[in-house]
């Protein structure tokens, strides 16, 4: 506002560049201590701003203090409850995660109790069996029950192994390098040479990726070894020619590996809680059943997933990680 008339003169006007101007009126924007900004009143004309104007324009001033404050309360107001939700979503999720754990642990300690225990009752009947049969003089049924035993303590030596990896597979850290998928397969092929498996098995491997891809090698491993170790537990007896086909390829910034066999399958019922801790397709599973497990815990870990299409001609497990920008 000017008095006489007088426009008011913003930044670039005329009257602001040429030097014109002989009057300005500055009121500051203040709320609560704070000065927020200024409100400038221009004239061309000296004395332009008499003591009613000055009222008005510091009345004026007061006001767009007041709502410029108000409406910073109100964005803080919007962004601390953005902050809110997104700390209490947070913890929700915290909580969700914890309780999964715990259930997770209480079904762990459960599951391999009993596990260790089934084993070693096991040996300790067949101890007592032998010597029985040693005080009767029945040599024969001794070579039988040693040969249980050994069974029994294979089975809980591979139950400990695999306890094992459970908790290594909870502390290994990530670390990125350049890893050649193919060798990598080869060197886990390798690793499995001396397990038990049909004696007309072939094996054929597709791989068409680059030799240097960054990858987490480590993880990536354990999923191969269980993957492949889990074909080979489960093939068909009944089957002739029995095979693995493991194929591997690059889509974008995804890599992709299945694995296939013609083994015996998993049940529909039975392929929503085949990656489950603990869980057993059925009583006499050769397993601990904890492979598969790891394997989708590694895969989630490495940001990808796992994923099993079976039925009674076999199963494909689709494993899909994400290559890393850079090492």
């Amino acid at each position: 506002m000017a008095a006489g008339g007088d426009k008011l003169l913003g930044m670039g006007d005329p009257g602001m560049e040429d030097g014109s101007l002989r009057s300005v009126l500055c009121i500051p924007l203040e709320a609560s201590g704070v000065v927020l900004g200024g409100l400038v009143f221009g004239s061309t004309r000296p004395d332009a701003f008499p003591p009613p104007d000055i009222h008005m324009a510091r009345q004026v001033a007061s006001f767009m203090a007041l709502s410029i404050e108000r409406q910073r309360q109100r964005d803080s107001t919007v962004v601390l409850m953005q902050r809110l939700e997104a700390k209490h979503k947070s913890l929700e999720e915290t909580i969700e995660r914890l309780e999964r754990a715990n259930l997770e642990l209480d079904t762990f300690i459960y599951s391999a109790s009993h596990d260790i225990r089934a084993p070693l009752l096991s040996i300790s009947g067949l101890a007592d069996l032998a010597l029985t049969a040693q005080e009767n003089g029945e040599e024969g049924d001794l070579v039988d029950m040693l040969g249980r035993v050994k069974k029994n303590v294979a089975r809980l030596d591979q139950l400990v192994t695999d306890i094992l990896q459970v908790n290594r597979a909870r502390l290994m850290e990530r670390v990125i390098e350049g890893t050649n998928v193919e060798e990598l397969l080869n060197e886990v092929l390798d690793a499995l040479g001396d397990m038990e498996r049909p004696e007309q098995l072939d094996v054929d491997v597709i791989c068409n990726l680059p030799p240097d891809l960054p990858l987490e090698s480590r993880r990536l491993r354990q999923v191969l070894s269980n993957l492949i170790s889990n074909a080979m537990k489960y093939m068909d007896p009944e089957t002739e020619e029995s095979w693995i086909r493991i194929k591997a390829w690059q889509d974008n910034d995804q890599l992709h590996i299945t694995v296939t066999d013609n083994g015996i399958g998993v049940a529909g019922e039975q392929s929503e809680r085949i990656f489950e801790l603990f869980y057993r397709g059925t009583s006499h599973s050769f397993g601990s059943g904890l492979g598969l497990y790891l394997v989708k815990r590694q895969c989630e870990a490495m940001g990808g997933d796992v994923r099993l299409n079976s039925n009674e001609s076999g199963s494909e497990f689709h494993v899909r990680v994400p290559i890393a920008q850079q090492l």
